[in-house]
Protein backbone atom coordinates (compact mmCIF):
# COMPACT_ATOMS: atom_id res chain seq x y z
CA UNK A 1 0.00 0.00 0.00
CA UNK A 2 1.34 3.44 -0.90
CA UNK A 3 2.14 5.51 2.15
CA UNK A 4 -0.02 8.57 2.49
CA UNK A 5 1.46 12.04 2.15
CA UNK A 6 4.35 10.98 -0.10
CA UNK A 7 4.74 11.98 -3.70
CA UNK A 8 5.53 8.81 -5.70
CA UNK A 9 7.26 10.90 -8.38
CA UNK A 10 9.77 12.41 -5.98
CA UNK A 11 13.12 10.81 -5.27
CA UNK A 12 13.48 9.21 -1.85
CA UNK A 13 16.44 7.58 -0.19
CA UNK A 14 19.82 7.27 -1.88
CA UNK A 15 18.59 8.34 -5.31
CA UNK A 16 18.10 11.86 -3.99
CA UNK A 17 21.37 12.01 -1.99
CA UNK A 18 23.40 13.72 -4.75
CA UNK A 19 20.82 16.45 -5.40
CA UNK A 20 20.14 16.93 -1.71
CA UNK A 21 23.87 17.14 -1.04
CA UNK A 22 24.44 19.79 -3.69
CA UNK A 23 21.46 21.77 -2.38
CA UNK A 24 22.79 21.63 1.18
CA UNK A 25 26.26 22.78 0.05
CA UNK A 26 24.88 25.70 -1.98
CA UNK A 27 22.48 26.72 0.80
CA UNK A 28 25.27 26.56 3.37
CA UNK A 29 27.58 28.69 1.22
CA UNK A 30 24.82 31.25 0.67
CA UNK A 31 24.00 31.29 4.37
CA UNK A 32 27.64 31.78 5.36
CA UNK A 33 28.18 34.54 2.80
CA UNK A 34 24.93 36.42 3.34
CA UNK A 35 24.83 35.71 7.06
CA UNK A 36 28.36 36.94 7.63
CA UNK A 37 27.65 40.10 5.62
CA UNK A 38 24.44 40.79 7.56
CA UNK A 39 26.18 40.09 10.87
CA UNK A 40 29.02 42.46 9.97
CA UNK A 41 26.57 45.21 9.02
CA UNK A 42 24.50 44.78 12.19
CA UNK A 43 27.50 44.53 14.53
CA UNK A 44 29.27 47.45 12.91
CA UNK A 45 26.22 49.65 12.48
CA UNK A 46 24.03 49.13 15.52
CA UNK A 47 26.20 51.26 17.79
CA UNK A 48 25.92 54.22 15.40
CA UNK A 49 22.37 53.55 14.12
CA UNK A 50 20.85 56.35 16.16
CA UNK A 51 23.48 58.80 14.95
CA UNK A 52 22.87 57.84 11.32
CA UNK A 53 19.08 57.89 11.69
CA UNK A 54 19.21 61.51 12.90
CA UNK A 55 21.93 62.68 10.53
CA UNK A 56 20.69 65.38 8.17
CA UNK A 57 22.76 63.94 5.32
CA UNK A 58 21.53 60.36 5.82
CA UNK A 59 17.92 61.54 6.12
CA UNK A 60 18.34 63.54 2.89
CA UNK A 61 19.70 60.48 1.10
CA UNK A 62 16.82 58.38 2.48
CA UNK A 63 14.24 60.88 1.24
CA UNK A 64 15.98 61.10 -2.13
CA UNK A 65 15.99 57.30 -2.47
CA UNK A 66 12.35 56.92 -1.41
CA UNK A 67 11.09 59.69 -3.70
CA UNK A 68 13.08 58.68 -6.79
CA UNK A 69 12.32 54.97 -6.30
CA UNK A 70 8.63 55.68 -5.88
CA UNK A 71 8.48 57.86 -9.00
CA UNK A 72 10.46 55.40 -11.11
CA UNK A 73 8.33 52.50 -9.86
CA UNK A 74 5.11 54.30 -10.79
CA UNK A 75 6.55 54.93 -14.26
CA UNK A 76 7.50 51.25 -14.44
CA UNK A 77 3.93 50.34 -13.54
CA UNK A 78 2.54 52.60 -16.26
CA UNK A 79 4.90 51.25 -18.92
CA UNK A 80 5.37 47.60 -17.90
CA UNK A 81 1.71 46.57 -17.66
CA UNK A 82 0.68 47.38 -21.26
CA UNK A 83 4.05 46.25 -22.64
CA UNK A 84 3.91 42.93 -20.80
CA UNK A 85 0.32 42.41 -21.98
CA UNK A 86 1.28 43.13 -25.59
CA UNK A 87 4.28 40.77 -25.47
CA UNK A 88 2.24 37.95 -23.90
CA UNK A 89 -1.14 38.33 -25.62
CA UNK A 90 -0.91 40.37 -28.82
CA UNK A 91 0.32 39.25 -32.23
CA UNK A 92 2.13 42.32 -33.48
CA UNK A 93 4.90 43.16 -35.97
CA UNK A 94 8.47 43.04 -34.65
CA UNK A 95 7.35 41.31 -31.46
CA UNK A 96 10.44 39.10 -31.47
CA UNK A 97 12.67 42.16 -31.89
CA UNK A 98 11.05 43.77 -28.86
CA UNK A 99 11.58 40.59 -26.85
CA UNK A 100 15.27 40.45 -27.78
CA UNK A 101 15.73 44.12 -26.84
CA UNK A 102 14.18 43.47 -23.42
CA UNK A 103 16.49 40.51 -22.82
CA UNK A 104 19.51 42.47 -24.05
CA UNK A 105 18.78 45.30 -21.66
CA UNK A 106 18.56 42.83 -18.80
CA UNK A 107 21.94 41.35 -19.66
CA UNK A 108 23.87 44.63 -19.91
CA UNK A 109 25.91 45.93 -16.95
CA UNK A 110 24.11 48.74 -15.14
CA UNK A 111 27.05 51.09 -15.52
CA UNK A 112 26.84 50.59 -19.29
CA UNK A 113 23.14 51.48 -19.21
CA UNK A 114 24.01 54.62 -17.28
CA UNK A 115 26.69 55.45 -19.85
CA UNK A 116 24.12 55.07 -22.63
CA UNK A 117 21.84 57.52 -20.84
CA UNK A 118 24.73 59.91 -20.37
CA UNK A 119 25.43 59.85 -24.11
CA UNK A 120 21.75 60.50 -24.89
CA UNK A 121 21.31 63.39 -22.47
CA UNK A 122 24.72 64.91 -23.33
CA UNK A 123 23.81 64.96 -27.02
CA UNK A 124 22.21 67.94 -28.80
CA UNK A 125 18.88 66.38 -27.86
CA UNK A 126 19.80 66.46 -24.17
CA UNK A 127 21.15 70.00 -24.43
CA UNK A 128 17.87 71.09 -26.04
CA UNK A 129 16.00 69.57 -23.12
CA UNK A 130 18.24 71.43 -20.68
CA UNK A 131 17.55 74.71 -22.45
CA UNK A 132 13.84 73.99 -22.05
CA UNK A 133 14.37 73.62 -18.30
CA UNK A 134 14.51 69.80 -18.22
CA UNK A 135 18.04 69.00 -17.07
CA UNK A 136 18.91 65.34 -16.46
CA UNK A 137 22.70 64.92 -16.20
CA UNK A 138 24.00 65.54 -12.65
CA UNK A 139 20.42 66.34 -11.52
CA UNK A 140 18.02 64.39 -9.24
CA UNK A 141 15.68 63.68 -12.16
CA UNK A 142 18.52 61.69 -13.68
CA UNK A 143 18.28 59.25 -10.76
CA UNK A 144 14.72 58.44 -11.85
CA UNK A 145 15.85 57.78 -15.42
CA UNK A 146 18.72 55.59 -14.20
CA UNK A 147 16.40 53.52 -11.98
CA UNK A 148 13.82 53.30 -14.76
CA UNK A 149 16.18 51.95 -17.43
CA UNK A 150 17.55 49.39 -14.98
CA UNK A 151 14.18 48.25 -13.56
CA UNK A 152 11.77 48.48 -16.50
CA UNK A 153 13.02 45.34 -18.32
CA UNK A 154 12.93 43.45 -15.02
CA UNK A 155 9.35 44.57 -14.32
CA UNK A 156 8.23 43.74 -17.85
CA UNK A 157 9.69 40.24 -17.68
CA UNK A 158 8.14 39.52 -14.28
CA UNK A 159 4.69 40.83 -15.20
CA UNK A 160 4.78 39.15 -18.60
CA UNK A 161 5.44 35.80 -16.94
CA UNK A 162 2.46 36.32 -14.65
CA UNK A 163 0.18 37.44 -17.49
CA UNK A 164 1.15 34.39 -19.56
CA UNK A 165 -0.09 32.11 -16.77
CA UNK A 166 -3.66 33.43 -16.95
CA UNK A 167 -6.00 30.84 -18.46
CA UNK A 168 -6.52 32.00 -22.08
CA UNK A 169 -9.96 30.37 -22.08
CA UNK A 170 -10.95 32.76 -19.31
CA UNK A 171 -10.05 35.67 -21.54
CA UNK A 172 -11.96 34.25 -24.51
CA UNK A 173 -15.03 33.63 -22.36
CA UNK A 174 -14.88 37.25 -21.23
CA UNK A 175 -14.88 38.38 -24.86
CA UNK A 176 -17.89 36.20 -25.68
CA UNK A 177 -19.64 37.95 -22.79
CA UNK A 178 -19.08 41.33 -24.42
CA UNK A 179 -15.76 42.47 -22.96
CA UNK A 180 -13.56 44.53 -25.27
CA UNK A 181 -9.76 43.96 -25.17
CA UNK A 182 -9.14 46.75 -22.66
CA UNK A 183 -12.05 45.46 -20.54
CA UNK A 184 -10.42 42.01 -20.51
CA UNK A 185 -7.14 43.61 -19.47
CA UNK A 186 -8.58 45.62 -16.59
CA UNK A 187 -11.27 43.22 -15.36
CA UNK A 188 -9.65 39.82 -15.92
CA UNK A 189 -5.89 39.98 -16.49
CA UNK A 190 -4.87 42.59 -13.92
CA UNK A 191 -7.19 41.41 -11.10
CA UNK A 192 -6.14 37.79 -11.67
CA UNK A 193 -2.51 38.83 -11.24
CA UNK A 194 -3.04 41.58 -8.68
CA UNK A 195 -0.91 40.18 -5.86
CA UNK A 196 1.90 39.15 -8.17
CA UNK A 197 1.86 42.59 -9.81
CA UNK A 198 2.05 44.33 -6.43
CA UNK A 199 4.83 41.96 -5.38
CA UNK A 200 6.74 42.73 -8.59
CA UNK A 201 6.54 46.44 -8.01
CA UNK A 202 7.51 46.11 -4.36
CA UNK A 203 10.63 44.33 -5.57
CA UNK A 204 11.09 46.96 -8.30
CA UNK A 205 10.91 49.67 -5.65
CA UNK A 206 13.50 47.84 -3.56
CA UNK A 207 15.78 47.51 -6.59
CA UNK A 208 15.41 51.25 -7.19
CA UNK A 209 16.40 51.94 -3.60
CA UNK A 210 19.60 49.98 -4.10
CA UNK A 211 20.47 51.08 -7.67
CA UNK A 212 23.90 52.73 -7.91
CA UNK A 213 25.78 51.74 -11.09
CA UNK A 214 23.67 53.59 -13.69
CA UNK A 215 23.01 56.42 -11.25
CA UNK A 216 26.72 56.95 -10.61
CA UNK A 217 27.45 57.18 -14.33
CA UNK A 218 24.57 59.58 -15.14
CA UNK A 219 24.37 61.91 -12.14
CA UNK A 220 27.41 61.10 -10.02
CA UNK A 221 27.19 61.52 -6.24
CA UNK A 222 26.89 65.13 -5.18
CA UNK A 223 26.45 65.53 -1.42
CA UNK A 224 22.97 66.78 -0.46
CA UNK A 225 21.95 67.01 -4.14
CA UNK A 226 22.02 63.64 -5.92
CA UNK A 227 22.90 61.60 -2.85
CA UNK A 228 20.87 58.42 -2.43
CA UNK A 229 21.34 55.80 0.28
CA UNK A 230 23.87 53.79 -1.78
CA UNK A 231 25.58 57.10 -2.62
CA UNK A 232 25.67 58.04 1.05
CA UNK A 233 27.37 54.73 1.89
CA UNK A 234 29.84 55.33 -0.94
CA UNK A 235 30.68 58.84 0.30
CA UNK A 236 31.02 57.67 3.91
CA UNK A 237 33.45 54.93 2.94
CA UNK A 238 35.35 57.33 0.66
CA UNK A 239 35.88 59.70 3.59
CA UNK A 240 36.82 56.92 6.01
CA UNK A 241 33.60 57.17 8.04
CA UNK A 242 32.96 53.40 8.08
CA UNK A 243 30.77 53.46 11.19
CA UNK A 244 28.17 55.72 9.55
CA UNK A 245 28.48 53.66 6.37
CA UNK A 246 27.61 50.51 8.36
CA UNK A 247 24.68 52.24 10.06
CA UNK A 248 23.36 53.50 6.71
CA UNK A 249 23.73 50.01 5.27
CA UNK A 250 21.69 48.76 8.22
CA UNK A 251 18.87 51.12 7.23
CA UNK A 252 18.96 49.65 3.72
CA UNK A 253 19.02 46.16 5.21
CA UNK A 254 15.86 46.85 7.21
CA UNK A 255 14.11 48.24 4.12
CA UNK A 256 15.14 45.18 2.10
CA UNK A 257 13.84 42.83 4.81
CA UNK A 258 10.51 44.67 4.86
CA UNK A 259 10.07 44.48 1.10
CA UNK A 260 10.99 40.78 1.15
CA UNK A 261 8.36 40.05 3.77
CA UNK A 262 5.71 42.02 1.87
CA UNK A 263 6.59 40.24 -1.39
CA UNK A 264 6.33 36.80 0.22
CA UNK A 265 3.02 37.62 1.88
CA UNK A 266 1.56 38.84 -1.42
CA UNK A 267 2.72 35.71 -3.24
CA UNK A 268 0.91 33.37 -0.88
CA UNK A 269 -2.10 31.54 -2.38
CA UNK A 270 -5.16 33.75 -2.18
CA UNK A 271 -7.47 30.88 -1.28
CA UNK A 272 -7.44 31.62 2.41
CA UNK A 273 -8.51 35.21 1.95
CA UNK A 274 -11.22 34.15 -0.48
CA UNK A 275 -12.53 31.59 1.96
CA UNK A 276 -12.75 34.32 4.54
CA UNK A 277 -14.49 36.63 2.07
CA UNK A 278 -16.89 33.93 0.93
CA UNK A 279 -17.89 32.95 4.46
CA UNK A 280 -18.22 36.47 5.82
CA UNK A 281 -21.51 37.62 7.26
CA UNK A 282 -24.33 38.98 5.14
CA UNK A 283 -23.05 41.00 2.20
CA UNK A 284 -24.48 44.22 0.87
CA UNK A 285 -26.52 42.30 -1.67
CA UNK A 286 -28.11 40.23 1.09
CA UNK A 287 -29.07 43.45 2.83
CA UNK A 288 -30.68 44.63 -0.36
CA UNK A 289 -32.97 41.66 -0.15
CA UNK A 290 -32.63 39.79 -3.40
CA UNK A 291 -31.11 36.73 -1.76
CA UNK A 292 -34.02 36.37 0.62
CA UNK A 293 -36.33 36.14 -2.34
CA UNK A 294 -34.03 33.85 -4.30
CA UNK A 295 -33.41 31.44 -1.41
CA UNK A 296 -36.98 30.17 -1.43
CA UNK A 297 -36.73 26.48 -2.19
CA UNK A 298 -33.03 26.64 -3.06
CA UNK A 299 -32.05 23.67 -0.95
CA UNK A 300 -32.60 21.41 -3.95
CA UNK A 301 -29.53 20.39 -5.86
CA UNK A 302 -29.16 21.20 -9.56
CA UNK A 303 -31.02 18.66 -11.59
CA UNK A 304 -33.43 17.94 -8.75
CA UNK A 305 -37.13 17.56 -9.44
CA UNK A 306 -38.11 21.03 -8.23
CA UNK A 307 -35.56 22.67 -10.48
CA UNK A 308 -36.89 20.69 -13.44
CA UNK A 309 -40.39 21.83 -12.51
CA UNK A 310 -39.22 25.44 -12.45
CA UNK A 311 -37.66 25.03 -15.87
CA UNK A 312 -40.87 23.49 -17.22
CA UNK A 313 -43.49 25.65 -15.63
CA UNK A 314 -42.02 29.11 -15.21
CA UNK A 315 -42.82 31.44 -18.07
CA UNK A 316 -39.85 33.35 -19.44
CA UNK A 317 -39.68 36.94 -18.29
CA UNK A 318 -39.16 39.68 -20.87
CA UNK A 319 -35.39 39.79 -20.57
CA UNK A 320 -35.06 36.10 -21.40
CA UNK A 321 -36.55 36.60 -24.86
CA UNK A 322 -33.09 36.97 -26.38
CA UNK A 323 -31.22 36.17 -29.55
CA UNK A 324 -32.92 33.85 -32.01
CA UNK A 325 -31.47 30.32 -32.24
CA UNK A 326 -28.40 30.50 -34.45
CA UNK A 327 -27.16 28.41 -37.36
CA UNK A 328 -23.63 27.24 -38.14
CA UNK A 329 -22.13 26.46 -41.52
CA UNK A 330 -18.55 25.24 -42.06
CA UNK A 331 -17.04 25.22 -45.56
CA UNK A 332 -13.62 23.82 -46.53
CA UNK A 333 -12.19 24.37 -43.06
CA UNK A 334 -8.51 23.86 -42.27
CA UNK A 335 -7.07 24.91 -38.91
CA UNK A 336 -3.46 24.46 -37.88
CA UNK A 337 -2.55 24.51 -34.19
CA UNK A 338 1.15 23.76 -33.95
CA UNK A 339 1.70 20.35 -35.50
CA UNK A 340 -2.01 19.49 -35.33
CA UNK A 341 -4.31 20.05 -38.30
CA UNK A 342 -8.11 19.99 -38.36
CA UNK A 343 -10.03 19.47 -41.61
CA UNK A 344 -13.79 19.79 -42.13
CA UNK A 345 -15.05 19.76 -45.70
CA UNK A 346 -18.63 20.72 -44.91
CA UNK A 347 -20.89 20.94 -41.88
CA UNK A 348 -24.28 22.56 -41.28
CA UNK A 349 -25.96 22.91 -37.90
CA UNK A 350 -29.56 24.07 -37.94
CA UNK A 351 -31.25 26.51 -35.53
CA UNK A 352 -32.45 24.85 -32.29
CA UNK A 353 -30.49 21.70 -33.09
CA UNK A 354 -28.38 19.89 -30.50
CA UNK A 355 -25.30 18.78 -32.41
CA UNK A 356 -22.71 16.54 -30.73
CA UNK A 357 -19.06 16.54 -31.78
CA UNK A 358 -17.90 13.06 -30.87
CA UNK A 359 -14.31 11.85 -30.76
CA UNK A 360 -11.51 10.50 -28.65
CA UNK A 361 -9.05 12.62 -26.64
CA UNK A 362 -6.84 14.67 -28.96
CA UNK A 363 -8.96 14.06 -32.03
CA UNK A 364 -9.76 17.75 -32.55
CA UNK A 365 -13.23 18.03 -31.00
CA UNK A 366 -12.49 21.10 -28.93
CA UNK A 367 -10.48 22.67 -31.76
CA UNK A 368 -13.58 22.38 -33.97
CA UNK A 369 -15.77 23.91 -31.26
CA UNK A 370 -13.32 26.78 -30.73
CA UNK A 371 -13.08 27.25 -34.49
CA UNK A 372 -16.85 27.69 -34.59
CA UNK A 373 -16.47 30.25 -31.82
CA UNK A 374 -13.78 32.04 -33.82
CA UNK A 375 -11.16 31.61 -31.11
CA UNK A 376 -8.27 31.67 -33.60
CA UNK A 377 -7.63 32.41 -37.28
CA UNK A 378 -8.52 29.81 -39.90
CA UNK A 379 -5.85 28.54 -42.28
CA UNK A 380 -8.40 27.83 -45.03
CA UNK A 381 -12.16 27.90 -45.54
CA UNK A 382 -14.75 29.80 -43.59
CA UNK A 383 -17.32 29.45 -40.82
CA UNK A 384 -20.66 31.22 -41.00
CA UNK A 385 -22.77 32.04 -37.96
CA UNK A 386 -26.27 32.96 -39.07
CA UNK A 387 -24.82 33.53 -42.54
CA UNK A 388 -22.04 35.88 -41.33
CA UNK A 389 -18.36 35.01 -41.60
CA UNK A 390 -17.05 34.46 -38.08
CA UNK A 391 -13.70 36.07 -38.89
CA UNK A 392 -15.37 39.34 -39.85
CA UNK A 393 -17.44 39.43 -36.67
CA UNK A 394 -15.95 40.72 -33.43
CA UNK A 395 -16.20 38.09 -30.71
CA UNK A 396 -18.51 40.38 -28.78
CA UNK A 397 -21.07 40.31 -31.64
CA UNK A 398 -21.22 36.56 -32.26
CA UNK A 399 -24.03 35.90 -29.73
CA UNK A 400 -22.24 32.84 -28.40
CA UNK A 401 -22.27 31.25 -25.00
CA UNK A 402 -19.45 28.92 -24.10
CA UNK A 403 -18.86 26.51 -21.22
CA UNK A 404 -15.47 24.84 -21.09
CA UNK A 405 -14.66 21.53 -19.46
CA UNK A 406 -12.71 23.36 -16.73
CA UNK A 407 -15.51 25.98 -16.56
CA UNK A 408 -13.00 28.90 -16.81
CA UNK A 409 -14.73 30.81 -14.03
CA UNK A 410 -13.23 34.15 -13.05
CA UNK A 411 -11.54 33.07 -9.84
CA UNK A 412 -11.15 36.62 -8.51
CA UNK A 413 -14.91 37.24 -8.74
CA UNK A 414 -17.73 35.92 -6.62
CA UNK A 415 -20.42 33.69 -8.11
CA UNK A 416 -22.72 36.72 -8.33
CA UNK A 417 -20.12 38.79 -10.16
CA UNK A 418 -19.28 35.95 -12.55
CA UNK A 419 -22.92 35.80 -13.65
CA UNK A 420 -23.26 39.59 -13.71
CA UNK A 421 -20.08 40.10 -15.76
CA UNK A 422 -21.63 39.86 -19.23
CA UNK A 423 -24.55 42.08 -18.28
CA UNK A 424 -22.21 44.76 -17.01
CA UNK A 425 -20.00 44.53 -20.07
CA UNK A 426 -23.09 45.07 -22.22
CA UNK A 427 -24.06 48.21 -20.32
CA UNK A 428 -27.09 46.93 -18.43
CA UNK A 429 -28.36 49.17 -15.66
CA UNK A 430 -27.62 48.10 -12.08
CA UNK A 431 -31.27 47.34 -11.41
CA UNK A 432 -31.48 45.11 -14.48
CA UNK A 433 -28.27 43.31 -13.54
CA UNK A 434 -29.70 42.77 -10.07
CA UNK A 435 -32.92 41.31 -11.46
CA UNK A 436 -31.34 39.06 -14.08
CA UNK A 437 -28.67 37.65 -11.81
CA UNK A 438 -31.23 37.02 -9.10
CA UNK A 439 -33.38 35.09 -11.54
CA UNK A 440 -30.44 33.01 -12.78
CA UNK A 441 -29.37 32.24 -9.21
CA UNK A 442 -32.88 31.02 -8.49
CA UNK A 443 -33.17 29.11 -11.74
CA UNK A 444 -29.93 27.18 -11.20
CA UNK A 445 -30.34 26.74 -7.47
CA UNK A 446 -27.10 28.49 -6.52
CA UNK A 447 -28.24 31.54 -4.57
CA UNK A 448 -26.74 30.11 -1.38
CA UNK A 449 -23.25 30.42 -2.92
CA UNK A 450 -23.76 33.84 -4.53
CA UNK A 451 -21.05 35.47 -2.43
CA UNK A 452 -18.54 32.62 -2.60
CA UNK A 453 -15.58 32.39 -4.92
CA UNK A 454 -14.92 29.61 -7.47
CA UNK A 455 -12.04 28.25 -5.42
CA UNK A 456 -14.34 27.20 -2.58
CA UNK A 457 -17.32 25.69 -4.43
CA UNK A 458 -17.79 22.15 -5.73
CA UNK A 459 -17.40 20.99 -9.33
CA UNK A 460 -21.15 20.64 -9.75
CA UNK A 461 -21.71 24.14 -8.42
CA UNK A 462 -18.98 25.48 -10.72
CA UNK A 463 -20.75 23.90 -13.67
CA UNK A 464 -24.02 25.60 -12.76
CA UNK A 465 -22.29 28.95 -12.37
CA UNK A 466 -20.64 28.57 -15.80
CA UNK A 467 -24.00 27.71 -17.38
CA UNK A 468 -25.73 30.62 -15.68
CA UNK A 469 -22.97 33.02 -16.73
CA UNK A 470 -23.25 31.97 -20.37
CA UNK A 471 -27.04 31.79 -20.54
CA UNK A 472 -27.81 35.07 -18.79
CA UNK A 473 -27.11 36.86 -22.09
CA UNK A 474 -29.51 34.56 -23.98
CA UNK A 475 -27.04 33.44 -26.66
CA UNK A 476 -28.31 32.16 -29.99
CA UNK A 477 -25.65 29.41 -30.00
CA UNK A 478 -24.39 27.57 -26.92
CA UNK A 479 -21.02 25.75 -27.08
CA UNK A 480 -20.35 23.15 -24.39
CA UNK A 481 -17.04 21.32 -24.03
CA UNK A 482 -17.40 17.98 -22.17
CA UNK A 483 -19.79 19.54 -19.62
CA UNK A 484 -20.68 16.26 -17.88
CA UNK A 485 -17.36 14.40 -17.98
CA UNK A 486 -16.48 15.02 -14.32
CA UNK A 487 -19.88 13.99 -12.90
CA UNK A 488 -20.75 10.69 -11.26
CA UNK A 489 -23.27 8.47 -13.12
CA UNK A 490 -26.26 9.37 -10.93
CA UNK A 491 -25.64 13.11 -11.16
CA UNK A 492 -24.94 12.82 -14.86
CA UNK A 493 -28.30 11.14 -15.44
CA UNK A 494 -30.11 13.96 -13.64
CA UNK A 495 -28.10 16.53 -15.59
CA UNK A 496 -29.19 15.00 -18.90
CA UNK A 497 -32.79 15.75 -18.02
CA UNK A 498 -31.91 19.26 -16.91
CA UNK A 499 -29.92 19.78 -20.11
CA UNK A 500 -33.06 19.13 -22.16
CA UNK A 501 -35.06 21.56 -20.08
CA UNK A 502 -32.41 24.25 -20.46
CA UNK A 503 -32.41 23.72 -24.22
CA UNK A 504 -36.17 24.12 -24.29
CA UNK A 505 -36.25 27.04 -21.88
CA UNK A 506 -33.52 29.14 -23.50
CA UNK A 507 -34.43 28.18 -27.09
CA UNK A 508 -30.90 28.07 -28.48
CA UNK A 509 -28.73 25.96 -30.75
CA UNK A 510 -26.32 23.76 -28.79
CA UNK A 511 -23.00 22.34 -29.94
CA UNK A 512 -21.94 19.66 -27.49
CA UNK A 513 -18.40 18.25 -27.41
CA UNK A 514 -18.19 14.77 -25.90
CA UNK A 515 -16.35 11.46 -26.05
CA UNK A 516 -19.28 9.56 -24.54
CA UNK A 517 -21.34 7.55 -27.06
CA UNK A 518 -24.33 7.27 -24.73
CA UNK A 519 -24.25 11.00 -24.00
CA UNK A 520 -24.24 11.83 -27.70
CA UNK A 521 -27.15 9.50 -28.44
CA UNK A 522 -29.13 10.63 -25.40
CA UNK A 523 -28.81 14.38 -25.85
CA UNK A 524 -28.10 15.15 -29.50
CA UNK A 525 -30.21 15.33 -32.62
CA UNK A 526 -27.20 14.63 -34.83
CA UNK A 527 -23.62 13.55 -34.26
CA UNK A 528 -20.40 14.41 -36.08
CA UNK A 529 -17.47 12.04 -35.51
CA UNK A 530 -13.97 13.55 -35.52
CA UNK A 531 -11.01 11.18 -35.91
CA UNK A 532 -7.37 12.31 -36.20
CA UNK A 533 -8.32 15.90 -36.99
CA UNK A 534 -10.91 15.12 -39.66
CA UNK A 535 -14.70 15.17 -39.52
CA UNK A 536 -15.41 11.69 -40.89
CA UNK A 537 -19.19 11.34 -40.71
CA UNK A 538 -22.33 13.22 -39.71
CA UNK A 539 -25.51 11.31 -38.98
CA UNK A 540 -28.63 11.27 -36.78
CA UNK A 541 -27.74 10.39 -33.19
CA UNK A 542 -30.20 7.49 -33.16
CA UNK A 543 -28.31 5.93 -36.09
CA UNK A 544 -24.87 6.30 -34.53
CA UNK A 545 -24.03 2.58 -34.81
CA UNK A 546 -25.87 1.89 -38.07
CA UNK A 547 -24.43 0.94 -41.48
CA UNK A 548 -20.90 2.29 -41.14
CA UNK A 549 -18.38 1.53 -43.89
CA UNK A 550 -15.44 3.71 -42.71
CA UNK A 551 -13.02 1.34 -40.95
CA UNK A 552 -11.62 4.05 -38.65
CA UNK A 553 -15.13 5.05 -37.58
CA UNK A 554 -16.11 1.42 -37.01
CA UNK A 555 -13.00 0.90 -34.88
CA UNK A 556 -13.69 4.07 -32.88
CA UNK A 557 -17.29 2.98 -32.25
CA UNK A 558 -16.14 -0.50 -31.20
CA UNK A 559 -17.94 -2.17 -34.09
CA UNK A 560 -14.90 -4.28 -35.01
Amino acid sequence: MRSQGKDPFKHHGRKGDFFSGVTVVVATMALLFIGSAIAAIVIGGIAHFGEAATSEEVLFSLRMSVVTSTVSTVLCLALALPTAYALSHVNMPFKRVAEVLMELTLSLPYILLGFALLLIFSSPFGKALRECGFAVVFEPVGIVFAQLIVNLPFAIRMVRTVFADVNPRMEFVAKTLGAMPFDVFRTIIVPQCRNSIISTFVLTWARGMGEFGATLMLVGVTRMKTETLPGSIYLSISTGNNDIAMATAMIMLLLSAATLVISNVLNRPAAASRVAASTSANSKRAKEGFLQKARHGFANRFGGSKLVQRLLSRRPSGWMQGNAPGSVRVEGLMVRRGSFQLNVEELSIEPREVFAILGSTGSGKTVLMESIAGAFPLSEGRILLDGKDVETLPVQQRHLGIVYQDYALFSHMSVYDNIAYGLRMNGCAASEVHERVGEMLELFGISHIADRYPGVISGGESQRVALARALVLKPGIMLMDEPFSALDPATKKRMYETFRRIHERFDCTIVLVTHDFNEAQTLADRVGIVIDGRLRVVRPAKDLFENESDEDVRFFLGME
